[in-house]
């Protein structure tokens, strides 16, 4: 809660954007920060249109800071340029360097590793992991045990195995490294413990990242892009990075996200880079060419603006109500086209979001937002699960919509064990009912949780509550972070006299 006495408020980007579409100010605010600008999701980049522009009309004394470790200056400083009343050209945003105490990394692509085999089957439009880069990344570990033996203080007892930390674009990739990394006996042989870091695997697994590994033992760590930024091991000497990572896209056809493997941009592998130089001197090996690097990663990645359906920012544009869509959203760091704002109008209107006509008069890149509209876009949610949430309420399942719109606006909460996947699958099947359904299996996992909590059968013993998790394949971080949602949804659609039972997120 803020007062007349709060001099420094944190909040997310989202709420920020809330909180600026409802004022159409910032004269509240004597600065305003906004950190990891780079990221360039939907709500930073709608955010940073808004300050622009705001900056710009009716709050010009407000000073705006903006912060990232990777972030492209010039960029930014051009984007937030002013004109000063003395000059007749607008002046670039000043620009602050603040270097910190980082050890040195050694950078190695595929053309300095050419004693280690070859690699090959490498398409700049099919990224894929294959195996000549698996068995590359399995000889550079072994490569590690030699460059350490050659370290002065090897042998006494103050040293320690670096830990390797290596980038994959997606689960499947990481089960396949570990099983050829297992080949041969070659884990035990080389005394490694192998570590699984993914956002599907549970909470325990998690955990031992951070463990200190047994004496003579090499940690091994492989993950996704969640230990790009996400999750700091301090450990980590080596970094292997296959330089891929999966991003949402959301499909033109369908409309619809899939996950798709892209090479990462060069950004993405400086952050990578520097997971190695945390506590000591490291070495950073990337499993490209210098030249692939160069002509094939792109310098940042796309922009969520420009990949992802654009339906909610559509109707916050509505709700600031400062001209067209397609205006306003024009005036973003890197707009989306014309056409995907017209497509996200017509699916707004086939939604029931916006009228077809905007002041009495047809327009398709434009529309009158409706009641349905307000409500939408005041859930923190996709345009689609929202509908959802509506319908249940019609047809007297709010509760039920309420709880599948939540899970589904967020990761999944079944766990997915590393080595024994079909124990997970046969879980999640039990959890179905013989429906067929994943809602339906979230559903009553969820229901099932929060019955368990309301008698009281967690609370005699701390462990558990995660022991049953863990028994039944599921996330207890994802259930608490259903239940947070689940009251936030229930709270919003309060205030349009759309009432949810409370014992819905009873924890």
């Amino acid at each position: 809660m803020t007062s007349d006495d709060t001099r420094l408020t944190f909040v997310t980007t989202g709420v920020l954007l809330e909180k600026l579409i409802g004022m159409k100010n910032m004269n509240e605010y004597t600065h305003i920060i906004l950190d990891e600008v780079h990221e360039r999701n939907l709500e930073t980049d709608l955010c940073l249109l808004l300050v622009r522009k705001l900056l710009r009309t009716n709050s010009r004394h407000v000073k705006v800071v903006l912060m990232s470790a990777t972030l492209e200056s010039r960029e930014y400083s051009q984007y937030f340029r002013v004109r000063l009343p003395s000059q007749a050209t607008p002046t670039p945003a000043p620009v602050l360097s603040v270097d910190g105490r980082v050890w040195p990394v050694m950078e190695f692509y595929l053309d300095d590793l050419r004693d280690f085999g070859e690699v090959e089957g490498l398409v700049a439009d099919n990224p894929r992991v294959n195996l000549t880069q698996r068995l590359m990344c399995k000889a550079l570990i072994n490569h590690f045990n030699r460059l350490e033996m050659e370290d002065p203080s090897y042998g006494r007892g103050d040293f320690f195995r670096g830990t390797v930390l290596c980038f994959l674009p997606g689960m499947p990739d990481i089960r396949d490294m570990e099983r050829t990394l297992k080949e041969d006996n070659f884990d035990e042989v080389q005394r490694l413990s192998i570590l699984p870091l993914h956002s599907s695997v549970s909470q325990e697994e998690q955990y031992r990242v951070f463990l200190a590994p047994q004496d003579g033992t090499r940690k091994v760590i492989l993950a996704t892009n969640i230990a790009e930024s996400s999750i700091t091991v301090p450990d980590i000497k080596y970094v292997v990075d296959f330089c891929m990572v999966k991003q949402l896209l959301t499909d033109q056809e369908t409309g619809f996200d899939r996950l798709v493997t892209t090479w990462a941009s060069k950004a993405a592998l400086k952050q990578r880079k520097g997971r190695a130089g945390r506590v000591s001197a490291g070495r950073c090996y990337r499993l490209i060419k210098r030249e692939f690097f160069r002509k094939y990663c792109p310098n940042y990645s796309v922009p969520e603006m420009q990949r992802r359906s654009i339906e909610h920012p559509v109707l916050k544009t509505k709700k600031l109500d400062m001209g067209e869509p397609t205006q306003i959203l024009s005036l973003a760091l890197q707009p989306p086209s014309k056409v995907d704002v017209e497509k996200a109008v017509t699916n707004l209107k086939e939604l029931g979001a916006l009228t077809v006509t905007c002041g009495g008069v047809v327009n398709p890149a434009d529309g009158d937002l409706t009641f349905v509209g307000s409500l939408l876009e005041a859930l923190p949610i996709s345009a689609r699960l929202g509908r959802l949430i509506l319908l249940g309420h019609v047809f007297d399942c709010l509760e039920e919509t309420v709880v599948i719109a939540a899970a589904l606006s967020q990761r999944s909460i079944f766990t997915g064990l590393f080595n024994n996947e079909m124990k997970a699958y046969r879980s999640k099947i039990g959890w179905m009912e013989r429906t067929s359904s994943d809602c339906i299996a979230v559903l009553f996992a969820y229901k099932e949780w929060i019955r368990l909590q309301k008698v009281g059968y967690f609370s005699t013993s701390k462990r558990k509550e995660a022991s049953w998790c863990s028994d039944n394949m599921l996330h207890l971080n994802g259930l608490k972070g259903v239940a947070d949602t689940v009251r936030d949804l229930s709270t919003r659609l309060a205030r349009f006299r759309i009432q949810v039972q409370r014992d819905l997120a009873n924890t």
